[in-house]
């Protein structure tokens, strides 16, 4: 063996290191499936009320089970929101609240106690998600009836008479062996994650020849050049991979993929976590012990997850209604022992 295959080796087994050394502490049980989002110490996620089907917006501080937060009108479904420093540097949530198919976008505080409609932000025709927020600055999702999911920008505190910005989002075309390149027209974008100038993006887009669930994206983009580079990449097969929990810790964005269907989409693992490096496009990778629903970077070695362990009733994102419903775990995961990857994270 050479010393080139060998140092090679020894790489992917760090990259892959199992996650038995960890200290991960179980926060809480869950009732139902959320996303997490956290900053300065506070997460955000949702929280489900049994006796009413609805999912209340809530926030966990210093490792505390979830709270409510007091005054925000329950949701049908999980929350689509953002925790960050707003303008003064205190901090800011905002999230969609959706009816009749359509979504605006409201902000509020921890402490709750007012709902308040973004000036702006709201378009006649279209629906506004994947909100995020840091200091001035709102990045959002817009879906119109046709085509693909736009990405914009605009200053948080600005008045409704202040255009947004339009930046890059889904891929313009994709391009394969056997059709040749074709226009995207019906991409979608999942998630958003704001810090300075830099806005991170999940985005998902349908193949016509692999993939029976598409491809998942993770992109990067300078706010300011409006310019975007591809992160990482995975073909949505059995496993039904898929990106979750963009954030940012520091200058690293973190984010994590999980396979529900079948652990070989993950390498043979439930989940990855990934730590990527933007200057260097450096990109590593550690195993996940569970099906994940829910990234948050803590800093760059800790994160918080939800996960969805598996049961004799299923898991808590798919479950028979008719039996009992299990719980999902909220996790402080870490220090996670990330090992070197490839330039460029499939």
């Amino acid at each position: 063996m050479t010393l080139r295959r060998a140092l090679a080796l020894a790489a992917l087994a760090a990259a892959l290191a199992p996650a038995a050394a960890r200290a991960d502490t179980t926060i809480s049980t869950l009732p139902g499936p959320t996303a997490v989002r956290a900053w300065g110490g506070t997460a955000l996620l949702s929280l489900l009320d049994p006796a009413s089907g609805r999912y209340q917006l809530a926030t966990s501080r210093g490792g505390a089970a979830p709270q409510a937060i007091p005054g925000i009108a329950p949701a049908a479904d999980p929350f689509d929101a953002d925790i960050g420093p707003g303008p003064d540097g205190s901090a800011v949530i905002v999230y969609a609240r959706c009816a009749k198919r359509a979504c605006q976008l409201f902000r509020t505080t921890p402490a709750g106690g007012a709902e308040t409609p973004v000036a702006g932000a709201t378009s006649r025709d279209g629906s506004e998600t994947a909100p995020t927020v840091w200091r001035g600055r709102l990045a959002f999702a817009r879906t119109y009836a046709r085509g693909s999911s736009q990405v914009y920008v605009r200053p948080l505190d600005a008045p409704a008479s202040v255009r947004s910005t339009r930046l890059p989002g889904l891929p313009r075309r994709t391009c394969d062996e056997v059709n040749g390149c074709h226009a995207i027209t019906n991409g979608t974008v999942s998630e958003l994650e704001l810090r300075g100038t830099s806005l991170a993006e999940s985005v998902t887009f349908p193949l016509r020849t692999v993939g029976i669930c598409g491809e998942r994206q993770i992109r990067l983009v300078d706010v300011v050049r409006r310019s975007s580079a591809l992160v990482a990449d995975t073909i949505c097969g059995l496993g039904g991979q898929t990106f979750v929990g963009v954030s940012w810790a520091g200058s690293q964005l973190l984010f994590a993929r999980t396979c529900p269907g079948d652990p070989g989409g993950c390498r043979d693992a439930h989940a990855l976590a990934y730590r990527y490096t933007p200057p260097s496009r450096r990109t590593e990778i550690v195993k996940q012990p569970g099906v994940m629903l829910g990234f948050a970077a803590l800093d760059a070695t800790h994160a918080l997850e939800v996960r969805a362990p598996n049961t004799k009733n299923g898991t808590c994102d798919n479950y028979d209604p008719s039996g009992p419903h299990p719980a999902c775990d909220f996790v402080s995961a870490g220090p996670l022992p990330y090992g070197a990857a490839s330039s460029r994270a499939r």
